[in-house]
């Protein structure tokens, strides 16, 4: 399954629905968020590195911190999310690279 703008918008109407909460509060940085989300992920039998560009998209994050976050998250042994993360960054300056 790819991810398509229709997923990336489902979630952006979600999100305005969750009430925020701190319980994610000890989670301070893009790579152990992304590695959390991999982390539930792998456990709930769901594609991590899909969860993962869908997490990237939605947060806006830029090229430069998606390879920042899979060059950390590859040395953990997340290598599918670290690799997706390349892909979707590439040598892109601005913007991750455009939905199929």
């Amino acid at each position: 399954m790819a991810i398509d703008a229709g997923d990336l918008e489902t979630l952006k109407a979600l999100e305005a629905t969750v009430p925020e909460t701190d319980t994610l509060w000890p989670l301070t940085s893009i790579p152990q968020v992304l590695a959390y989300l991999a982390t539930w992920a792998r456990a709930e039998g769901i594609a991590e590195d899909e969860v993962i560009e869908l997490t990237a998209r939605a947060a806006d994050l830029g090229p430069a911190a998606a390879r920042h976050a899979g060059a950390i998250l590859g040395r953990l042994g997340y290598a599918k999310v670290a690799d997706r993360l390349r892909e979707i960054a590439g040598r892109r300056k601005h913007d991750l690279r455009p939905l199929a």
